[in-house]
């Protein structure tokens, strides 16, 4: 009876108590499996009552929780709305805050309607009365995928790996816009890369395109540095050499230490002449921040806390670890070029990404299926996170041991109450220079 009592409570979780194989066998998921996962969602008591009434609160928030999300296939959709809201007032409104629909609640149920001049996108249902306030993300979606009217055809393949001569050991933003310009004359459709995200440069966190600090930011050892130094007029550096260019591999520590030190020296100057020489660009600059401030200034103040402490957030002192307002207020004034530095370099990158595409849109990018454990993401996203798992696939005929791939899962719940903010966030962050992206794997 405990057993079924578990399966049950896990089936209200959205736990799938069973999988089939590759070899078409059907696998229960084990007890001890079950029982893990139920505490990471909050469950404490496994006894039979206890169960019976962790899945009676479960099932009352998860009937809350279907209402968080709505996805419309049509502009009108019949909505049941919790008794206690009855008599209240709906209204919905666009991302602009423009109020596109309103309507009294009568009944647990009501019909809404989006005007037909309404795009496709998210909207914001709000259900104010006297019991409070109900909100609800509506997504308007077309019935199925885009699919081109002909066959298209591309290549796909890794920025890092293009050893042109001209940089510094691994490809930057000018090859891939030599690449991009090749492949549109030669009538391709479309170019895939490998994923160009923020990623780590040395162990213990080890170094791959999958695993990065952070997804919604762009890597600056992918800057031409060559390219770099003719944005700033007056300014005479040696560009650093190939520090392999006989080898086949690339040593990212040590290319990323040359880029690095150039580029410091570029924000240096920048930076000291900014009400000068700069001040056009200086104000480029500024109102890339105002714009980008909840991206870009959360990850560089992580990456300048982490030139001190370590990659390791979670080793950080609490106050730094836990974001604690006042902590990061007084981090960032007595760190402010560090932390304008990498902003610094993010805007770079944004610049030659909106360069690079303003031309042609054939870029598809490669979104990972999670973040590096312990870089910017998982910082700023950790009550989202579960620790106590990390993700991974069964046994098949690739990986007979299964395989782990070291990095935590969201918890759905928790992700659906936030209204899926994170992942539109890093949809656009990465479809804003891209046509089209490919999410890394089906668990994705």
């Amino acid at each position: 009876m405990q057993e079924e009592y578990l399966r049950t409570l896990a089936s209200i979780y959205g736990i799938a108590p069973e999988y089939w194989n590759i070899r078409g066998e059907r696998i229960q998921v084990p007890r001890k499996t079950l029982v893990a996962l139920l505490r990471a969602m909050g469950v404490e008591d496994f006894s039979p009552e206890g169960l019976r009434e962790a899945a009676a609160l479960a099932r009352a928030k998860k009937s809350a929780l279907d209402f968080a999300v709505r996805i419309l296939r049509r502009r009108t959709k019949r909505l049941r709305v919790p008794p206690s809201f009855v008599g209240g007032e709906a209204r919905i409104s666009n991302e602009h805050g423009e109020v596109v629909f309103r309507s009294r609640v009568t009944s647990p149920f009501l019909s809404v309607t989006l005007p037909p001049e309404c795009p496709w996108g998210y909207y914001n249902l709000t259900i104010a009365s006297r019991n409070g306030e109900l909100s609800s993300l509506l997504i308007l979606s077309p019935l199925k995928a885009y699919l081109p009217p002909e066959r298209i055809w591309g290549i796909h393949g890794a920025l890092f790996a293009l050893a042109t001569g001209r940089n510094q050991g691994i490809g930057d933003l000018r090859d891939l816009k030599d690449l991009q310009d090749l492949v549109v004359h030669s009538g391709g459709r479309f170019l895939g890369l490998l994923p160009l995200h923020l990623m780590p440069k040395d162990g213990p966190q080890g170094i791959s395109p999958y695993s990065a600090f952070s997804r919604r930011l762009f890597d600056p050892i992918y800057l031409p540095l060559d390219e770099v130094l003719l944005l700033f007029p007056g300014l005479s550096l040696p560009l650093p050499p190939d520090p392999n260019p006989s080898g086949n591999l690339i040593d990212y520590e040590l290319v990323w230490r040359e880029k690095d030190r150039f580029l410091r020296k570029v924000f240096r100057h920048f930076f000291e002449k900014r009400t000068e020489t700069f001040a056009v660009l200086w104000g480029e600059f500024q109102n890339f921040l105002n714009c980008e401030k909840d991206r870009v200034i959360w990850a560089s103040l992580y990456q300048a806390i982490a030139s001190e402490a370590g990659p390791n957030w979670r080793k950080w002192p609490a106050p730094l670890r836990e974001r604690n307002e006042k902590a990061l207020r007084d981090f960032f004034q007595t760190h402010e070029q560090d932390v304008l530095y990498f902003a610094f370099l993010e805007w770079l990158i944004h610049r030659f990404l909106k360069s690079i595409t303003e031309k042609h849109r054939i870029l598809c990018f490669d979104i990972p299926v999670g973040c590096a454990p312990s870089g910017i993401e998982s910082w700023l996203c950790q009550d989202r996170l579960a620790f106590d798992f990390t993700v991974g696939a069964p046994p098949d005929d690739f990986s007979p041991e299964g395989q782990n791939w070291g990095f935590h899962p969201f918890s759905p719940w928790k992700i659906r109450e936030n209204h899926y903010a994170d992942f539109i966030a890093l949809l656009r962050d990465n479809m804003r220079f891209a046509r089209f992206v490919r999410l890394d794997h089906i668990m994705g």
